[in-house]
């Protein structure tokens, strides 16, 4: 959790500034379909992930959007590498840029993104947390100021050991 602060407050200190320009807060919503070895330890089941986030237009189409998100997993049973009965959840802070090539924040943008993510997997043998980067890449449709839909590939890989 020492190593989550140390990223929060910076991000708290650069935020800060940019919200005195033309910035908006918001929050979000997402399903996570998990890959890679998050797929095996969750059982291949669907997570889910709540987040804020501030939305800080520097004009002509360029966007930064610090944020803070939080993804969790259901139980899932008989990993061999955590034993049986185990959860997964990250925190992770981070920023992304967004890019909308008709320089109005509606419509298409690109999105790519950096992270401090904090990944904790908790079953009946161990409890472990461990941060690690975590980058991200997307695109999104932005319908009104307030609503959009995005779909984001986000890759992070904790050393928990076992492979």
């Amino acid at each position: 959790m020492q190593r989550m602060l140390r990223v929060l407050v910076p991000l708290a200190l650069v935020a800060a500034p940019l919200a005195a320009q033309d910035a908006q807060f918001g929050v979000q919503a997402g399903v996570n379909l998990p890959q890679s070895d998050l797929k095996d330890w969750v059982d291949n089941k669907v997570g889910f992930s709540l987040g804020a986030n501030v939305v800080v237009d520097l004009g002509s189409g360029h966007v930064i959007r610090p944020r803070v998100d939080y993804a969790f997993y259901s139980e899932s049973v008989s990993d061999p590498l955590f034993g049986d009965n185990h959860k997964v959840k990250a925190l992770s802070a981070g920023a992304d840029y967004l890019y909308f090539p008709a320089q109005s924040m509606e419509g298409f943008y690109v999105t790519a993104g950096l992270a401090a993510q904090n990944t904790k997997v908790d079953s009946s043998l161990i409890s472990e947390s461990k941060t690690a980067f975590a980058w991200a890449a997307g695109a999104g449709w932005q319908f009104t100021e307030h609503v959009g839909a995005e779909l984001r590939y986000t890759s992070s890989h904790p050393d928990f050991g076992g492979g």
